[in-house]
């Protein structure tokens, strides 16, 4: 199964990783975007997004603290779907596209929380998910305090 948890890491990440390099490929969309989501330091902004999106998307794919990783890159999903989305004070056709992408963000905040809470949990437990991790969890949760028996 640890080749199962590598390989769902790895295509997990591609969306981080693609999209920091995205973001500071074109940062002149980028900036853009933000501008127009009014951020202030639009350019940094996309630039600081861009960079942290990739080594969260790396951190996750290569097992670098897994779980800090899939916690922190979850918190800069939700922080982009609140300031880039908010659907909610958009109206016709801006707020039919900006809908689906804040529903992805928050989709994607809750596999990071899964992703948190296995690793936090299960990945110092040798043989569970501790293969296939450069540095493993940071935190380790007690099993025996996350499962409890009726």
């Amino acid at each position: 199964m640890e080749i199962v948890l590598l390989l769902g890491r790895i295509v997990f990440s591609v969306i981080f990783i693609g999209s920091g390099i995205g973001q500071l490929a074109d940062e002149e969309s980028t900036t853009a975007t933000a501008e127009g989501a009014g951020l202030p330091n639009a350019k940094l902004m996309g630039q600081i997004s861009g960079v942290f999106f990739g080594l969260g998307g790396i951190a996750i794919a290569l097992g670098i603290f897994t779980d800090l990783a899939f916690l922190l890159t979850g918190v800069l999903v939700m922080i982009a779907a609140f300031t880039i989305h908010p659907f909610w004070k958009m109206e016709g056709e801006a707020q039919m596209m900006q809908m689906p992408n804040f529903m992805k963000n928050l989709t994607i905040f809750g596999a990071c929380l899964m992703g948190f809470a296995f690793y936090s949990t299960f990945g110092s437990y040798e043989g569970v998910a501790d293969g296939y991790q450069i540095v493993g969890s940071l935190f380790e949760f007690d099993f025996n305090d996350v499962i409890k028996a009726p």
